[in-house]
């Protein structure tokens, strides 16, 4: 799978304090927005059930929004 496979291209609305939903078959988690990059095409997150953050692509096909 290439880099460029994983993105929509449509990011989503995510916004500090945001609720969004990683929708990965082997890893579905609800995680919060805890910073949005400048740019708005990337998010920091913090995940719910595990101690997992990072930045993630704000288009990625497994990341949905749930709540702003």
């Amino acid at each position: 799978m290439s880099r460029n496979d994983i993105h929509t291209g449509k990011p989503i609305d995510a916004r500090v304090g945001s609720i969004v939903r990683w929708t990965h078959p082997r890893s579905l988690t609800n995680g919060i927005v805890i910073a949005v990059r400048e740019s708005g095409h990337s998010a920091h997150i913090h995940w719910f059930d595990h101690e997992g953050h990072g930045f993630y692509p704000l288009d990625h096909q497994h990341l949905v929004l749930v709540s702003k």
